[in-house]
């Protein structure tokens, strides 16, 4: 069986260098049963028609797509198109298991949608396409009426998962050009902020799972070494909730003389960021943190449900500065609890912490959270893109606020920026020490690029 998995991104919705390492973990177990499978992505394109042309030449007998809300549109494209080229088609990822029901009513050409974790679902999906209702962990319609299998449990451990092949990826070297490999070392988050919760408990189970110490080491060193590569992001929502397993990562890093070697960028809480985490990562090899800040206002932090305030935010970055780890702060803008008050608290709270670096996102409640089960009633989003947080093309709030325009927003936004630009020359410091290191022309472009398409946010 050919098997062709589908990330259907375009380049104006790539926001990061990362592998997608979902599609790549599934695409290396079916590849390791024996099934010719390819991942084909989008990511580099403006818009889907060469990926079209890729996945008809490959002619396989299945294509699975990721879907994130924001690409709905982009998936529904390739599923409609794979159908009529003959293909099985499935769905997985975040948004089919939140909106399942909506996907199957408003997609006919589509055949299943694999709900959560897909990597043991998918193997007994292609085992099974005869008799799919045996497949646990699936949706489907038959004769009109959607169906529902026995749920999967989210109980296997990670370490039953093989290393990714990211060579399975069909533009995997592009991905290498920024010199930064992400790796995945956990799943799941057990804290209750209102835009990422109750959606991310469906996916991964209440509490994190983590892979063992040992097999962390020997990924990194087996990536390490094949692809001469220094840097690495965590995918983990949230890395430093285990100190001791954070330590044990050490031990195994040091045993494999990597310690030193490699460096990381890691996610974090600001209230789970003290000065022992500080220097636990120092000792890992940590050089950069994002921080979820969200915002200045006390306010605005209770109604997100961060369960942190100021003084935390505060002595977190000033942690930070101590152990000289550079600090991304990610802040959201236009709540529907925002305030022209409070954005002016989040300004003057940027200017006292002064971060590295700034995300600043516009609210946008993802389906399946708490947020957007209170406001889907009022939201003002006429396209699936808006549901990229990162996404301001729309011109328009994305749930209508009687305190806060956009050009509030924009204003707030601009001014915070135009504070910042000259930062570019101590980050431009990062750089050129990157390139003595590695002699790198391509990630020096990469990461100017990358600034290209993410400068509407970031500064």
């Amino acid at each position: 069986m050919k098997i062709a998995l589908v990330y259907p991104r375009v380049i104006n919705q790539f926001k990061s260098n990362l592998f997608p390492l979902g599609l790549v973990y599934i695409a290396t177990i079916l590849n390791n049963k024996g099934y010719n499978v390819k991942i084909f992505d989008s990511s580099f394109d403006k818009n889907l028609e060469s990926i079209k042309i890729k996945i008809s030449a490959f002619n396989p007998d299945l294509v699975g797509v990721s879907v994130t809300s924001d690409l709905y549109d982009n998936m529904k494209d390739i599923i409609e198109f794979s159908k009529e080229e003959g293909a099985f088609t499935i769905i997985g990822g975040p948004h089919a298991t939140i909106a399942f029901k909506e996907c199957l009513n408003d997609i006919d050409k589509l055949d299943v949608v694999a709900l959560g974790e897909a990597e043991k679902t998918i193997v007994e999906l292609v085992e099974s396409l005869d008799k799919i209702k045996d497949v646990k962990g699936i949706a489907y319609k038959k004769n009109g009426e959607i169906i529902v299998n026995q749920q999967r449990e989210v109980t296997f451990k990670l370490d039953e998962l093989p290393f990714p092949n990211r060579e399975l990826l069909d533009n995997y070297d592009k991905y290498l050009r920024s010199g930064i490999i992400g790796i995945t070392l956990a799943r799941g988050c057990p804290f209750n902020c209102k835009f990422c919760q109750p959606a991310e408990r469906k996916i991964f189970g209440d509490q994190i799972r983590y892979r063992s110490p040992t097999s962390i080491a020997d990924e990194l060193l087996f990536l390490y070494n094949k692809y001469n590569k220094y840097e690495f992001y965590i995918c983990n929502d949230l890395f430093t909730y285990n100190k001791k397993w954070i330590n044990e990562i050490c031990d195994k890093l040091e045993e494999r003389e990597l310690l030193g070697k490699i460096r990381f960028i890691v996610l974090s809480r600001v209230d789970l960021f003290d000065e022992e985490m500080a220097r636990i990562l120092k000792k890992l090899g940590v050089h950069r943190v994002l921080l979820g800040v969200e915002s200045g206002s006390e306010r605005v932090l209770k109604f997100l449900q961060k369960e942190t305030n100021l003084d935390v935010i505060k002595k977190s970055f000033k942690i930070a500065k101590k152990y000289k780890i550079k600090t991304h702060g990610l802040f959201i803008l236009g709540s529907p609890d925002e305030t022209k008050e409070s954005l002016a608290d989040t300004a003057r709270l940027i200017d006292e912490i002064k971060p590295s670096q700034v995300m600043l996102s516009l609210f946008s409640p993802l389906p399946g959270t708490y947020l957007y089960d209170d406001y889907k009633d009022k939201l003002n989003i006429t396209s699936c893109q808006q549901y990229d947080y990162y996404d301001y093309s729309a011109g328009k709030l994305n749930v209508k606020n009687e305190n806060v325009t956009f050009e509030d927003v924009i204003r707030l936004k601009k001014k915070i920026f135009s504070k910042r630009r000259l930062q570019l020359f101590s980050n431009a410091k990062e750089l050129i020490s990157d390139f003595i290191r590695d002699r790198s022309f391509y990630k020096i472009m990469n990461r100017w690029n990358t600034y290209q398409r993410c400068k509407d946010f970031f500064g």
